[in-house]
């Protein structure tokens, strides 16, 4: 038997407020009956290596952590994972509350500097194996008419906010470094290896997971407009 789990990573920020959370979502399929304290151990340690873990790559030593700026908080296990089983549920019927919860404390920023604006975000994005599976196809059962089947093998999450350090100029434009792309690359590739709690893609409109084979960071930066500040002062004109 197997256990689908959603494992929602919370970013507390520093103001204090709930609603400026982040949150990263993972799914994870482990070879087990039920949401147990192991299987929740073992995706728990999973993610704290993601975000904290040294990346073994060229020209630099930070984890993806060290990319996420002073904005999010570095208390101790302030960071939480919430852990739902949505076995039976991968339609995205509603899952209820969590039945496991971890914590962990987040490394510090690499570079203690300059924070990019809170609503830029880097794009992690992850596949399925998507062999002989097109783009778009017709809908047997209509409507709409078409679907697009291999979309549905794909997923994405937003890394940020983001430290400076994160970014490079180039020919005039902001864009994301290489040595922060391959940073997450590298720990994405770390954590579609571990084989205690595999990490899946989650196709609500297939109601099915699949293994992650593969991915990429692009170095275009993200918007994520709902993790943007307040105001805090308006300049009038007339």
């Amino acid at each position: 038997m197997t256990v689908q789990v959603l494992a929602t990573v919370k970013l507390p920020r520093t103001t204090g407020n709930p609603r400026d959370d982040v949150a990263n979502d993972f799914v994870f399929e482990a070879a087990a009956s039920e949401l147990d304290d192991a299987t929740a151990d073992d995706i728990a340690a999973e993610l704290t290596s993601f975000y904290n873990t040294t990346q073994v790559i060229p020209g630099t030593d930070q984890p993806v952590g060290g990319l996420i700026s002073a904005l999010v908080s570095r208390s101790t296990d302030a960071i939480e994972i919430a852990m739902y089983d949505i076995t039976g549920l991968l339609d995205g019927s509603p899952h209820g509350s969590p039945l496991q919860v971890r914590n962990f404390t987040l490394v510090a920023e690499t570079v203690a500097a300059n924070r990019m604006p809170a609503e830029v975000a880097i794009g992690l994005s992850f596949h399925g194996n998507l062999t002989g599976l097109p783009e778009v196809a017709t809908n047997p059962t209509p409507p709409p008419a078409t679907i697009r089947p291999a979309a549905r093998h794909r997923g994405r999450i937003y890394l940020g906010p983001l430290a400076i350090s994160a970014s490079v100029t180039s020919s005039g434009r902001v864009l994301v470094a290489t040595d922060a792309a391959d940073c997450i690359a590298s720990a994405a590739s770390a954590l579609a290896a571990e084989t205690d709690a595999v990490w899946q893609v989650w196709s609500r409109a297939n109601a099915e997971v699949y293994p992650v084979v593969g991915g990429w960071v692009d170095n275009a930066f993200d918007t994520v407009r709902k993790r943007g500040e307040d105001m805090t002062s308006r300049t009038l004109w007339t």
